[in-house]
């Protein structure tokens, strides 16, 4: 996936963190790290037309060229997303993009967030989420969280990666390294459990 107009761009990590709420609303940021060789690294081509940007820091000080590079992360990776399958109990889900910048860890490592949100109805009871996707060999690490609300239990897990799931059952983090395999299909179940309110004592007068 082809993300910016800036040549010396290098992907070196990639994480994400999905909320999900007992009414079925699914919130996902996604962080896409990146190392930035610079125009004056020794193997950068000085006579590459985007050369003439210090870093890629001072490659966003033009307007219009940050403008053109928020649109190029915010549409490259909707496709990617409307390429993928995605159920909530068997029924099919569109994940929309609400929210993209570029932000600064250091100038040399620059990182493009994105915000993502879908909705489903929930059920009492047992509830799935799938993730059906084009299988892919990991080019650098990959760190994932899903946060289930309180009242959210997680049942079972089905993915190639690494994962744990924290005692309170509504925590599960995968990991990945270069060269794992990411499989097509990944899936959590989780029970929609009754939360039972605090009784409220009346004492008679």
């Amino acid at each position: 996936m082809e993300m910016s107009e800036y040549p010396h761009l290098k992907p070196v990590f990639a994480s994400s963190t999905m909320s999900i709420s007992r009414k079925g609303h699914f919130q996902e940021i996604i962080t896409y790290d990146y190392e930035d060789f610079g125009a004056n690294h020794p193997n950068v081509n000085p006579t590459h037309s985007r050369s003439l940007a210090k870093n890629y820091y001072h490659f966003l000080q033009n307007s219009d060229q940050y403008n053109r590079e928020i649109t190029m992360y915010w549409n490259n990776l909707q496709d990617e997303l409307d390429e993928e399958i995605n159920r909530v109990n068997g029924k099919e889900v569109h994940l929309r993009i609400i929210h993209c910048n570029i932000h600064f860890r250091t100038y040399q490592t620059p990182f493009v967030q994105w915000i993502i949100e879908f909705s489903a109805p929930l059920i009492k009871g047992l509830n799935t989420y799938e993730n059906v996707i084009e299988p892919v060999t990991l080019d650098y690490p990959i760190y994932s969280v899903y946060i289930l609300a309180k009242g959210l239990r997680v049942t079972n897990v089905s993915t190639t990666l690494d994962y744990t799931l924290n005692p309170s059952k509504r925590i599960i983090e995968y990991y990945g390294d270069e060269g794992d395999n990411l499989g097509d299909f990944e899936q959590i179940s989780f029970s929609l459990e009754k939360i039972l309110e605090p009784t409220t004592r009346i004492t008679a007068k």
